[in-house]
Parts: C-alpha cells; sequence; structure tokens
C-alpha cells in the first residue's frame, strides 16, 4: 500500500504544479506572439455586488448581419474572424462554426442571441470581457472607465492580443493613455 501512496502523492504534486504553470505559458505565448486588436468599449452599468474586483467590459464590435441562410442558433460556440477598420480598430469579418486554418485572426466565442427582427443581426459575447485588476484600485478604474465611455470626445478601448484563436487583454486605454494613468491622478 504505502509503494502506492509515495508515488501517487508526487503524480497529483506535479499536476497541481504543471496545470496552472501551462496556464500561464499559454497566457505569455498569446501577449508575446500575438496580434494586437482595438476593441472599441461601450458604457456598461456595473451595479453589480456579486462580482469580483474587475472592470466589466462592453465591446461595439459584438454585431454581425447574418446572411440569409445561415445555421447558427444562439448560445452556439463560433469562431470569429476579425479584421481591422480604416481607423485600426476590431471589426468582426466573418463567423465559423468550424475552426479556420491559421493564417488567420479569429477567437472563439458564443453567440449571445440572434435578432431576427434586424435582418438576422447576431451580438457575440467574447471570452474577455472583464480586465481584472488589483482589488483595491479596480473601483476606481471601473469609475474612470465609466465616466470615459459617457463622454463622446474620448476614445476607450480594449487591446487585445489575439493568437491562434486565443484572446488576452492586454491593457483599457483611454485615448491612446492606460487607465492606470489615470488611477495616479
Amino acid at each position: 500500500m504505502k509503494k502506492i501512496i509515495i508515488p501517487l502523492f508526487i503524480a497529483l504534486a506535479f499536476i497541481q504544479w504543471w496545470v496552472p504553470a501551462q496556464m500561464i505559458v499559454g497566457y505569455e505565448k498569446v501577449l508575446k506572439k500575438g496580434v494586437a486588436y482595438k476593441f472599441l468599449t461601450e458604457p456598461v452599468d456595473p451595479a453589480d455586488p456579486f462580482r469580483g474586483k474587475y472592470i466589466s467590459l462592453n465591446f461595439k464590435a459584438d454585431e454581425f448581419l447574418l446572411p440569409g441562410n445561415h445555421r447558427f442558433t444562439g448560445r452556439q460556440e463560433v469562431y470569429v474572424g476579425l479584421a481591422k477598420d480604416d481607423s485600426g480598430y476590431a471589426k468582426i469579418n466573418w463567423l465559423s462554426d468550424k475552426e479556420p486554418a491559421t493564417g488567420s485572426d479569429y477567437v472563439k466565442a458564443i453567440i449571445s442571441y440572434i435578432d431576427y427582427d434586424n435582418k438576422q443581426k447576431v451580438h457575440i459575447a467574447y471570452p474577455f470581457d472583464k480586465y481584472y485588476m488589483e482589488e483595491y484600485r479596480a473601483p476606481r478604474a471601473e469609475t474612470v472607465y465609466r465616466e470615459s465611455n459617457r463622454d463622446i470626445k474620448n476614445r476607450t478601448y480594449a487591446r487585445i492580443k489575439i493568437f491562434n484563436g486565443d484572446a488576452v487583454i492586454e491593457d483599457v486605454l483611454i485615448n491612446d493613455s492606460s487607465i492606470h494613468k489615470y488611477l495616479t491622478r
């Protein structure tokens, strides 16, 4: 019995370190090799007493008009092809239910709902809608973010790195300056 317990303990300890290490390596790989996209944000009501310490993000590039013969349903996982508009901000280029071949920038997301009253408009829920921060700075950052989004003179966006379908939020920016700059005032 003792011959089994010690190797089992060692295997479990290794797995407990290996899984988080792989997550960290994957995150850092996206930040290092990923293509940066600027997702314009929209105001969102942050009043939720059950959420943790983060900025809740809502994106303008979350709608796509489907062709007449689509086969998508609500809450379906899809691959969202991304491109940059003339101003350098992210826009949806295509949707697919199959993972694309390499060579295009895409992210896996979920169709939050389909609006059939408006020419079959699809609304996308991205996996990167929360920007986590230090616990004591997040409430102030949420206020700065919300106020900036309400002022139409400001360009508030999230810079997100995309690599092989994975996405990582690099920063939230207001007029090309990191939100962290606004927290030191």
